[in-house]
């Protein structure tokens, strides 16, 4: 457990000074992303790479930093035999061990002799909206052997990072473009990003700074960007704006996640203790929370239990997660849909169960389901269907959900609705009883 902590500081430190060349107004873009990319190249012991963007106006990739300096500011059309048009129109990452016997592509002998060799990396870079907006390449590890499997998760993990950042970098150029009607705009949105990302690897810090600090303001951005919509726009400047809204609604979402994810790490570095906790009232508590939203789609929300029971947990635990698997049933439940919550109380039949008794928490909604091949993996971070691009989320709530049923002891998982006349997904944890498994 230490080992891995450690590797998550690690991580957050190097995400943090990304971050900083990043959001440094006094670099240009190609400048932020060529230090960016010497970073991620140092990270994964890598000699050479390069980061692509989409040129729309051309529908071609463009080099914008590279070790090659002579490459950058090149265009390749996209084309599914080269290496980097093929990750962008997949979106799906790729190590290649040896170029030489991978039929996809253009024969190896294309490739420049500065390559020392033939194992390489190319990771897609994917906006908010889930669309592809680049890649970044990696090439030439400096021990002179084949990439990993763990140099790709490392870069795909940093692509997840910074695929945002550099979309509003990206963003924040394109908005300077306009000259001065938007160059207030421009600059609150760099103050506020830098004063977000700065602050991300300092938990306690993080937790007051979006408290106190940032929600107001970013409420103001969207309420300005919204004003600017209102007030009319070219046609060519309105889908910057949008994306710059998109940008701004996004951030709020994910300081709250954030937000959550940093609570329970500071949960498990304080040592935090279970207790005895009454689990009907809390599920109630979160029904009355998010009926609002349910109402606004005519979803209904039952809750079928009538006798309460005592658990092994912690409130804010055990809050938050109800609130994400309420979120997400009620995000994925069509207008006039149902979601329900039940729990039942089974005998623990496991040698390493802590007490006899066990309590089955589901949320159960009626929505689309989860495919067979994510069930396994859904509770992984940034993990969403494909098929629900047009349903907002960042993947991040039931990452959460998972690390609280780990730090409650239990596990949790989902299954398919079993009920001939509908479908949709049971989310369910598992949680300890306690006192015959009633509360008192």
């Amino acid at each position: 457990m230490q080992v891995e902590q450690d590797r998550d500081r690690c991580k957050l430190e190097f995400i943090r000074r990304v971050i900083n060349v990043l959001t440094d107004s006094r670099l240009r873009l190609t400048q932020k992303l060529d230090h960016s990319l010497a970073l991620i190249l140092k990270k994964i012991s890598a000699r050479q790479g390069s980061i692509m963007l989409l040129d729309k106006d051309h529908n071609q990739l463009q080099i914008l930093a590279a070790t090659k300096k002579d490459i950058i500011g090149k265009s390749q059309p996209i084309d599914r035999r080269a290496i980097s048009g093929y990750v962008f129109e997949s979106g799906q990452p790729l190590l290649i061990e040896d170029i030489n016997k991978d039929p996809r592509f253009k024969p190896a002998a294309a490739r420049s002799k500065n390559y020392r060799t033939d194992s390489l990396l190319c990771v897609p870079l994917i906006s908010q909206r889930q669309d592809v907006i680049g890649v970044i390449n990696a090439s030439d590890r400096l021990d002179d052997t084949s990439f990993s499997q763990n140099d790709l998760g490392l870069l795909i993990d940093f692509a997840a990072y910074l695929s945002p950042l550099v979309e509003n970098s990206y963003l924040l150029h394109k908005l300077k473009e306009e000259r001065e009607k938007y160059k207030s705009l421009a600059q609150e949105l760099e103050l506020k990003q830098k004063e977000l990302m700065i602050t991300y690897t300092e938990r306690s810090e993080l937790v007051q700074m979006v408290v106190h600090d940032f929600k107001s303001p970013i409420s103001a951005v969207i309420s300005n960007l919204d004003l600017l919509k209102y007030m009319g726009l070219r046609e060519d400047q309105e889908p910057i704006v949008n994306t710059a809204m998109d940008g701004a609604e996004k951030l709020l979402e994910m300081i709250n996640e954030f937000l959550e994810v940093a609570k329970l790490d500071q949960w498990q570095e304080d040592k935090g203790k279970l207790e005895p906790v009454a689990l009907a009232p809390i599920v109630r508590q979160e029904v009355e929370g998010i009926e609002p939203i349910a109402r606004a789609k005519g979803i209904d929300i039952q809750i079928t239990n009538k006798e309460d029971v005592l658990v092994l947990g912690e409130p804010t635990l055990l809050s938050h997660l109800l609130q994400n698997l309420l979120s997400n049933a009620v995000k994925y439940t069509p207008q006039e849909g149902k979601v329900r919550v039940f729990w039942e109380v089974k005998t623990g039949k496991r040698r390493t169960d802590r007490h006899d008794r066990i309590v089955k928490l589901c949320v159960q909604d009626n929505g689309p389901g989860v495919p067979d091949d994510l069930k396994k993996v859904i509770f992984n971070r940034f993990t969403r269907a494909k098929s629900h691009k047009n349903i907002q989320g960042t993947g991040i709530g039931l990452f959460i959900c998972s690390r609280i049923a780990n730090l409650l002891g239990g596990k949790i998982w989902v299954e398919d609705v079993r009920d001939a006349q509908a479908k949709g997904s049971c989310f369910c944890v598992t949680l300890y009883a306690l006192e015959n498994g009633h509360a008192r």
